[in-house]
């Protein structure tokens, strides 16, 4: 079972040594070069956590195409989905905010005081104060996708949207995210295809950062990105959705269950009715590349909270308009 635990996924953040001793809620700075000096600021132009595209229902194989892929996402079967929105974008760290200074929301790590991190020599694992979405212990802007955000955050988030909006954002099932990555069910390794990597993941400029790092890298490729990169900094996908592999992992709506696959319905599965963990799926910027495929799957508690994990939005039009009719 690939549950989250910090012994599983390891991310490195390695402070100077005189630093570490003088303040814990440091943040590196980013790589600035290539894409990062391109990024969109503020602006008419940035990003928005709200731009949907909407996906025409159909049927696919869902589940596990790649012989070398867990077994939590067997058999592969048939899923129908209807017609459904899924946002073209991660959620941004500015979009979080507004939702924040509107509200004052406290976020779950907010109200521990602390997050965990790596140590220095990236074979532990650490708690340092301070560490929230503000400040993950790396450098972000607004338009870097928002982390550590719990499902429980995410969704007080999604509240708050559809008070305000008067539509009825969500989570994207576990089935619409796969879906949108796989285009639609397409065979694809990956969000960007088979072949060498279009995305933030980790790679030759991650190892050159963090040469102690002991999982795979993608050698031979290297983004300009150490860390989270803005929303829609590399190539879309045939669905003009961004960051589908890569970037942050994204929470799903659905319950995990290890064996969920081998009793769900064809039509819009909506996951297990209870469990004590929630999907994400679509790997981050320092995923190892088997983690970074479209049909893995992952869980953490909707209390966990990490600065690799973050969400993005769906909607259902046929919710909406018989709504509108009432």
């Amino acid at each position: 079972m690939k549950i989250t635990s910090k012994s599983l996924f390891v991310l490195i953040i390695i402070l100077p040594a005189f630093f570490l001793s003088s303040c814990k809620s440091a943040i590196w700075k980013q790589k600035t070069e290539a894409k990062e000096a391109e990024e969109p600021l503020n602006g008419p132009h940035a990003p928005s956590s709200l731009e949907m595209v909407l996906l025409k229902g159909s049927c696919f194989r869902m589940g596990n195409f790649i012989k070398f892929m867990a077994s939590d996402a067997l058999p592969v079967h048939k899923v129908c989905l209807d017609d459904f929105y899924i946002g073209k974008y991660e959620v941004t760290v500015g979009s979080y905010r507004k939702f924040v200074d509107e509200t004052s929301y406290v976020t779950e790590v907010e109200i521990e005081g602390k997050g965990m991190v790596l140590n220095a020599t990236g074979d532990n694992w650490e708690e340092r104060e301070g560490i929230s979405w503000r400040n993950p212990g790396f450098e972000q802007n607004e338009n870097h996708p928002v982390v550590m955000v719990s499902w429980n955050d995410a969704m007080a988030y999604i509240k708050w949207l559809n008070e305000k909006s008067g539509l009825k954002y969500r989570l994207p099932t576990e089935a619409e995210w796969e879906f949108a990555a796989r285009e639609g069910g397409k065979f694809i390794e990956y969000a960007w295809g088979n072949e060498q990597p279009d995305g933030n993941v980790a790679g030759d400029e991650y190892k050159n950062h963090f040469p102690n790092r002991s999982w795979p890298v993608w050698k031979g490729y290297d983004d300009s990105f150490v860390f989270t990169a803005p929303v829609g900094s590399f190539k879309s996908n045939m669905f003009d959705l961004y960051d589908m592999s890569g970037n942050v992992w994204e929470w799903c709506a659905d319950w995990y269950n290890l064996e969920y696959y081998a009793s769900s319905p064809v039509d819009n599965p909506k996951g297990p009715v209870k469990g004590t963990h929630r999907v994400f799926r679509g790997g981050s910027w320092y995923s190892k590349p088997s983690s970074l495929r479209t049909g893995l799957r992952d869980a953490g508690t909707p209390s966990e909270k990490d600065f690799y994990i973050g969400f993005r939005l769906s909607r259902s039009p046929e919710e909406e308009a018989a709504n509108a009719k009432q």
